[in-house]
């Protein structure tokens, strides 16, 4: 093989490499797009689950009221690092919290529009877990989620 036929193969080659790195590129520019464009959906979405979660509790602690029980939403006292990790993360737990009391229910939500949810009581950390979908979870699985919370930690 001649010099020039090596030089071409070489070339060939430089050509098929720079190619599929543009396709690469292209490819993670899509993808990082649809990344952002889901977040976002998912972003906006869970503002009104969470609202619904924040009022389901204050209309749950006009109910529970005359049984001397009383839940809060917060914030989560352990957030994700700033980045794309969770999208927001919440706590549901009893009012006044007592020093120790590690009894909560805590809903964090992903980019991917996970839901992870985490029930605590004062015996198992978590004592149940399980994942919603946010795009598809519908006002009952809310709700359930803070009724399964009082259930775990409501005597029988």
């Amino acid at each position: 093989m001649g010099t020039e036929d090596r030089l071409k193969e070489i070339l060939a080659r430089q050509v098929a490499a720079a190619e599929a790195n543009r396709q690469r590129e292209e490819e993670a520019q899509v993808a990082a797009q649809k990344a952002k464009e889901l977040r976002a959906e998912v972003t906006q979405k869970w503002r009104v689950q969470r609202a619904y979660i924040e009022r389901f509790v204050v209309q749950l602690n006009e109910q529970i009221r005359k049984n001397d029980v009383q839940l809060s939403v917060r914030d989560s006292r352990y957030p994700a690092p700033e980045g794309t990790f969770e999208v927001d993360k919440i706590e549901i737990g009893f009012q006044p919290r007592s020093r120790g009391d590690m009894r909560n229910l805590t809903i964090a939500v992903r980019p991917n529009g996970e839901i992870y949810v985490s029930i605590a009581s004062s015996t198992t950390s978590p004592a149940k877990h399980y994942t919603l979908n946010t795009l598809k979870a519908t006002n009952d699985e809310l709700e359930g989620t803070v009724l399964d919370f009082l259930d775990v930690n409501t005597p029988r």
